[in-house]
């Protein structure tokens, strides 16, 4: 596997320095996932994708958002988005054509709210922001006789969305229950609730009609903004955490109770909480190294949430930390710690910021990185050799990263049944019927195939598969491989892609976050993955389009909440 840490990078090197690129190159080869590691990760986690549809887990959370956002729909809508460390609160106007514009506030929480044991604090700082947006703009200004229960008064009721970032489960739309937060009189009750309640001690005109994660408001955004002929079908968000949300058949979803006729047709956002999809501990073993082990045991939550300690930013830089704080245990690096408190030894000391720095530094001699990491780890006497180590172990750790989110979206791509093209990687027998539905179902599109060119492909490929399974026979009969058996007319044919099919964009994605928008190279990690997914293949991975979903969990919220309305 090529790293940085290459002999011809580092001419004439010492015997320390060949110690110290041994060293590292086992750690890369530790962190790496071949491609039939990623295609058994990615069908492990489908089937964990599916037992989570069943079942009361805690992933794979209906946010029953049924209206797929088309770029038409129209309105005025307050969106409030809250997260640990900010609140930002706006006024959305969707303009009917996939864009968008907006007036926000954002401001910092202050610690006393976040810190206080009672949830009347925080939502009483998220009112007031909304009465001072409303009160600055000129269309909804808020007076005295505008009260919300004033019956001589008659304001435009505002509807709002809310993308609330702890952890809560959708009851409705319109309605959630909080599982868990360090604001004891907050657990058990409605979120929207809550908020309502503040909004209406200040008398404001506006009625929370919805409740949604980051994660899906991210989808929501793409799905409206995306200029992507064809549909979104998910969001992931790579930032300090990560997660995603996707379009599922509402047939598929089992552990919500609805009516014959709901579930029979039509789709429902899922928050995928991914980051627990290997929780089991079987595809964990696949990727998880020792020094995942031993963040995993240090951290708050020993056992949970295993695939998001190997994706998302709060951990990458952790991983990265814990390597080199062995390697420099074994004294292989030239550079040296100030002291026994210097930040290398401080848990999650390494900011994914340091990742990206290192990852775009061209100068020569990597004197930007070294700097970069005597500064963030307290070291000094920072050589080349040890910059060119350093990077090459975030650059593993961050490729992982990628290549398991990679996986994760494939088994969402697999789930979904959306790309034509995905019949091509599975055996014969398998492809036979999904082939021919998509080929039929393409035929409206201008791609039309005779009914006798389709049954004569149909025939082929049923012969071809036989003949194939002789040929494995025979080579297992005789302990070696024939060329002539997997030539010509004996091997499995399958239908040909139809030229036009090949440049189409069948799935549109939408990623955001600091890891996403700011690491180099981090899309082309997940390209990767996708195309070693069998069902996906590089024929599949190019009917796929990745953009950026920008200002997904206030413009989410805003969408959320005409959704409510609409349905109203």
């Amino acid at each position: 596997m090529p790293t940085e840490v290459q002999a011809e990078s580092m001419p004439g090197r010492t015997r320390e320095e060949d110690a110290l690129l041994a060293r590292v190159n086992r750690v890369i080869c530790d962190l790496d996932l071949t491609p039939d590691d990623i295609g058994e990760i990615a069908q492990g986690l489908k089937k964990e994708l599916n037992q989570a549809l069943h079942t009361g887990q805690s992933s794979q959370i209906p946010s029953f958002v049924s209206c797929v956002p088309a770029g038409s729909e129209l309105g005025t809508y307050l969106a409030v988005d809250l997260g640990g460390t900010n609140c930002r609160v706006s006024l959305v106007h969707l303009k009917g054509d996939s864009t968008f514009s907006m007036r926000q506030t954002k401001c910092t929480i202050p610690k006393s709210h976040m810190v206080n044991a009672s949830h009347v604090p925080l939502f009483d700082f998220i009112a007031e922001n909304i009465a001072r947006l409303l009160a600055d703009d000129e269309t909804h200004r808020t007076d005295s006789t505008s009260a919300r229960n004033d019956a001589n008064a008659a304001p435009e009721i505002l509807k709002l969305g809310f993308t609330f970032s702890f952890t809560f489960a959708n009851q409705t739309l319109g309605s959630g229950t909080m599982l868990q937060w360090d604001k004891a009189d907050a657990v058990g009750r409605d979120p929207v609730q809550m908020l309502q309640e503040a909004i209406d001690r200040l008398s404001l005109p506006v009625d929370v009609v919805a409740i949604i994660s980051d994660s899906v408001g991210s989808l929501m955004a793409r799905s409206y903004t995306s200029s992507i002929a064809s549909d979104t079908l998910l969001a992931a968000i790579f930032g300090t955490g990560t997660n995603a949300a996707y379009f599922e058949h509402r047939a598929n979803i089992h552990k919500v109770p609805l009516a014959p006729a709901e579930r029979k047709d039509g789709v429902m956002i899922m928050n995928t909480e991914w980051g627990a999809w290997a929780d089991s501990g079987h595809n964990a073993l696949k990727f998880q190294t020792a020094y995942d082990r031993t963040l995993d045991q240090q951290s708050s939550n020993p056992g949970k949430q295993l695939l998001e300690k190997c994706i998302s930013g709060l951990y990458l830089g952790e991983v990265v930390r814990l390597i080199i704080v062995e390697i420099l245990g074994h004294g292989l690096f030239t550079m040296r710690p100030a002291g026994p408190f210097s930040a290398v030894y401080n848990p999650y000391a390494v900011d994914t910021i340091l990742l990206s720095h290192l990852a775009s530094d061209q100068e020569e001699g990597l004197s930007l990185s070294r700097e970069a990491i005597a500064e963030h780890f307290g070291v000094s006497n920072v050589s080349y050799s040890d910059a060119c180590a350093v990077r090459s172990i975030a650059a593993g750790v961050v490729k992982r990263s990628a290549f398991l989110a990679g996986a994760a979206m494939g088994a969402i791509i697999l789930q979904s049944g959306r790309l034509p093209t995905s019949y091509l990687e599975f055996p014969c027998k398998d492809s036979t019927t999904l082939g021919m539905q998509e080929m039929h179902e393409h035929d409206s599109q201008g791609l039309k195939q005779s009914d006798m060119q389709i049954k004569n492909q149909r025939l082929t490929c049923v012969i071809g598969g036989i003949l194939g399974n002789v040929a494995h026979t025979i080579c297992a009969l005789f302990g070696r491989p024939f060329p002539f058996l997997w030539t010509g007319m004996l091997a499995p044919r399958r239908p040909p892609l139809p030229a036009k099919l090949k440049t189409q964009k069948s799935i549109d994605i939408g990623i955001e976050g600091s890891l996403a928008e700011a690491y180099p190279g981090f899309e082309d990690h997940l390209r990767k993955a996708l195309r070693d997914v069998p069902g996906i293949g590089v024929d599949g991975e190019s009917c796929i389009n990745i953009g950026v979903s920008r200002d997904g969990p206030i413009l989410g919220a805003a969408l959320a909440a005409h959704s409510a309305a609409v349905s109203e």
